[in-house]
């Protein structure tokens, strides 16, 4: 394939090959044009820095030299546009909402077992009594006329709040999930859809630093709960060699061992067991495969 088609291939590199990792300014596309090249067989590139500046200074000679970076450049425009509507279909809002919806509900209930009431979204105010969704929930509350640490008054708060009132709960707790439970360093992980869902429910659903120790576990990382420079190229060389689906079903597995320790050999074994029917839907919504043989 000729160099001058690699503006052709618009978002190939980019979705197929993970060759763009973060976003490209006008002084970044060394990076990019390394792992360009080097997709087609050029695998030395001289970058060097001025004043911190990535500065080519390879190929100059080469006759192609400035055709390649023409080239780049126009690959990395041809991207623009098709990147963000790609991410926002892939694992945007709307994907991350489905999960939600699906697996957590949009009512407003107290749970037998439960010490607080949830509200849509699956906010817990036993374990999240100071955010945003929970305090709007109380402000609901107080509006209505009904104490927030009464069971019974769970059901007719549910009742009387307007459509209105329970889509901003809904983004209100949103905006909390995306706050507390995505993560910076693994952003790009959004270009691989199961294996981004299924990191941000054992965030959400197991606290972010269980989540992430489930990834790093999965990918053969040391596992600290730290997303830190070596978890994020290890992980980066995992999905290349065994793409979106092996990394999903590597975290779903590790995660399906975590819950049956919780049911079986924990000291609150007894108290888990109760969860484990949720706990396998999860599993088996987010696509594993061998749930039948966890969920026994």
């Amino acid at each position: 394939m000729k160099l001058t088609n690699i503006a052709n291939l618009k978002g190939t590199l980019y979705y197929d090959r993970m060759v763009m990792l973060q976003t490209i300014l006008d002084n970044q596309l060394v990076d990019y044009l390394q792992k360009a090249l080097s997709y087609f067989g050029y695998n030395y590139v001289k970058v060097t820095h001025i004043l911190d500046t990535p500065t080519i200074i390879a190929f100059i000679t080469h006759p192609n030299s400035l055709e390649i970076i023409q080239a780049v450049k126009a690959l990395k425009e041809a991207d623009d546009s098709r990147n963000r509507i790609v991410r926002d279909k892939l694992v945007g809002k709307q994907t991350i909402m489905s999960f939600l919806h699906a697996n957590e509900g949009d009512d407003i209930a107290w749970l037998p077992g439960e010490k607080g009431v949830t509200g849509p979204m699956g906010v817990y105010s036993y374990l999240h009594p100071k955010s945003e969704p929970i305090q709007l929930l109380k402000r609901l509350y107080k509006k209505y006329g009904y104490n927030f640490y009464n069971r019974t008054h769970a059901r007719l708060m549910n009742r009387a709040i307007s459509k209105s009132e329970r889509e901003a709960l809904i983004e209100s707790a949103w905006l909390y999930y995306k706050k507390t439970y995505l993560v910076d360093t693994l952003d790009f992980l959004k270009y691989y859809p199961k294996s981004y869902l299924t990191l941000f429910s054992n965030n959400l659903n197991a606290g972010k630093s269980r989540g992430i120790k489930v990834l790093q576990e999965a990918v053969g990382a040391y596992s600290d709960g730290i997303p830190g420079k070596k978890t994020v190229k290890t992980v980066l060389n995992y999905v290349k060699v065994h793409k979106d689906n092996g990394l999903n079903q590597a975290q779903l597995s590790f995660m399906a061992k975590f819950y049956i320790y919780l049911c079986t050999k924990s000291k609150r074994a007894k108290h888990f067991f109760k969860f484990r029917k949720g706990w396998c839907n999860r599993l088996k919504y987010l696509g594993f495969k061998t749930i039948k043989n966890t969920c026994v």
